[in-house]
């Protein structure tokens, strides 16, 4: 299997067992041909319907490359924008998400 696609399978698996999917930081795709795991798990976070957030403060990282896929996808819709202003409000949003069922239809009991 080729390097590339064996990635995308690894950030696809990630999302489907995730609760929610939360992005730090992240380079958006480029015309240098630079992309980014983290795209490929946010895509499937929002195939698979789970929850998805990014942390991006404008004052702070608008100007930064790092955070440019957090700057594309914090305007979609379901998403959720953590930044310095609503931290905990933001946190507390994604707390309250339900875990979705596993693959066999069943939720994983709480611990």
């Amino acid at each position: 299997m080729e390097q590339k696609g064996r990635y995308q399978e690894r950030d696809r698996l990630q999302a489907l067992f995730s609760d929610c999917v939360v992005l730090t930081a992240s380079h958006a795709k480029n015309d240098f041909g630079h992309d980014s795991g983290a795209r490929w798990a946010m895509e499937y976070a929002a195939n698979y319907s789970i929850p998805r957030a990014v942390m991006y403060d404008s004052a702070r990282d608008s100007n930064n490359p790092k955070y440019n896929l957090n700057k594309q996808l914090k305007g979609q819709n379901n998403i959720i924008v953590i930044s310095r202003e609503n931290v905990n409000s933001a946190t507390g949003k994604i707390m309250c998400k339900q875990p979705q069922a596993d693959l066999f239809g069943y939720s994983a009991p709480d611990l």
